[in-house]
């Protein structure tokens, strides 16, 4: 029978312990790495309500949509509740916002039935779609609302 010396004993204890360490650290970092890697920054899409225009037949909503980011957006869906002067929920409207070119500015217009002098406020209340590249869960935590058309734009 071999008898180890002390240095061999110690040199198989530290194996033994970075071997160990080794595997809690792999262990720790797994669930990390698999957040990091989930965890897909938020879109930054700037959405302003520049304009609203008086109808014969209601109120035409004029947005700005800048897409701050390298990607494109081939959809953005979006659910709006109309508020009125009141406070109260007068519709709910449904805006494909889509397509978004890469880093660029674009404009829509939408038409509600609502007089342009009774809405007092568009609540962005949902995302329907947003395309491929963000999970539709993050989809509103890179709009960033505003508006200068006198109705209040918000989420």
């Amino acid at each position: 029978m071999m008898v180890k010396t002390d240095r061999a004993k110690r040199t198989g204890t530290l194996k033994a312990c970075l071997g160990k360490l080794s595997l809690l650290l792999c262990l720790l970092a797994s669930p990390v790495a698999a957040l990091a890697q989930s965890a897909i920054p938020p879109a930054t899409i700037e959405l302003e309500l520049n304009k609203s225009q008086a109808e014969e037949d209601g109120c035409s909503l004029y947005f700005v949509a800048r897409n701050r980011n390298a990607a494109a957006f081939e959809e953005l869906r979006l659910e709006f509740i109309v508020f009125d002067k009141q406070g109260s929920i007068s519709r709910r409207l449904i805006a494909d916002l889509g397509p978004l070119k890469p880093s660029r500015t674009t404009v829509k217009v939408f038409k509600t039935a609502d007089k342009c002098e009774a809405i007092d406020g568009l609540l962005i209340n949902s995302a329907k779609s947003c395309g491929a590249q963000v999970p539709l869960e993050q989809c509103l935590d890179g709009i960033k609302p505003s508006s200068r058309a006198g109705i209040k734009l918000f989420m």
